[in-house]
């Protein structure tokens, strides 16, 4: 999140509106967004639902977090912007909170001391809904950068804002094609909506031979789990995954009425 504190908090200003080309609504490119909508005309290329991971889902009768993220720092400098951050989100009226706890995270050398949690997906919509922004429900799989322009589908812009995730199919520097293709692995995610208020547990990596990281959250009175399943146990079938998994099977038993769901396939339904 050091690019957020940094890039996002002072923003610069331009004398003239450019056209400006974003590829995504992640939350963070939607704080991009957000940034650059009052001073830009800002055209968004997004062609699935809005939000990517941090957007929301019905389960259980409610609109609740596709997957219980959390925003942490990554470095002892970011780590001093996270109340600035948490500012920004009360400006904007995400329901979220500032916690402090230590975070053991398994890609990250930097160990977090503290996180935000919260529904993130209306602020998302919010933002795209904002005056000066288009949004293009298509896929922006043509990029072209040269000294003095950009393009995204063959249309101009001023500036262009790629993420690393956007999925290009051709790219383009100066007139020489730059190679586009990698491996892309698509994680599993359950989540289960339980009845009543349970403990919380932020973030946990490896809890058990199911799944390599769950997090429990509370959302406005809903408690919701989120679990990643290993790579070695995406074709388990449904029952074995909860028969086996010793972190979530003793809290099934307050799951009475929800929905189980699997990120992004296949879906189950389960009552």
């Amino acid at each position: 999140m050091e690019e957020l504190s940094v890039g996002f908090l002072n923003w610069p200003k331009w004398e003239n509106m450019p056209k400006i080309g974003v590829i995504g609504t992640s939350l963070l490119t939607s704080f991009l967004i957000s940034r650059l909508a009052p001073q830009a005309e800002v055209v968004v290329f997004e062609d699935g639902p809005y939000g990517g991971a941090w957007g929301d889902r019905e389960l259980a009768g409610k609109s609740l977090p596709k997957h219980n993220n959390i925003i942490v720092a990554r470095s002892n400098s970011a780590e001093k912007a996270m109340p600035l951050i948490s500012e920004e989100l009360d400006k904007c009226g995400v329901d979220h909170r500032l916690q402090k706890q230590a975070l053991r995270i398994a890609d990250l050398d930097y160990v977090p001391e503290q996180f935000i949690s919260g529904s993130f997906g209306r602020l998302i919509g919010a933002i795209l809904s904002k005056p000066g922004v288009m949004l293009r429900k298509e896929t922006a799989s043509q990029i072209a950068f040269s000294e003095s322009s950009a393009s995204i589908n063959g249309e101009s812009f001023d500036f262009v804002f790629l993420t690393p995730h956007s999925e290009l199919q051709a790219l383009t520097i100066n007139g020489t094609p730059v190679d586009t293709n990698y491996d892309k692995f698509k994680s599993l995610h359950l989540r289960v909506a339980f009845d009543r208020k349970l403990q919380e547990v932020p973030l946990e990596e490896n809890p058990d031979e199911v799944f390599d990281r769950v997090s429990v959250l509370d959302y406005e009175g809903v408690t919701a789990f989120s679990g990643r399943v290993r790579r070695e146990r995406k074709r388990a079938s449904l029952i074995s995954l909860l028969q086996e998994s010793t972190f979530l099977r003793p809290r099934l038993q307050y799951a009475n009425g929800t929905d189980l769901v699997a990120f992004p396939t296949p879906e189950w339904g389960w009552k």
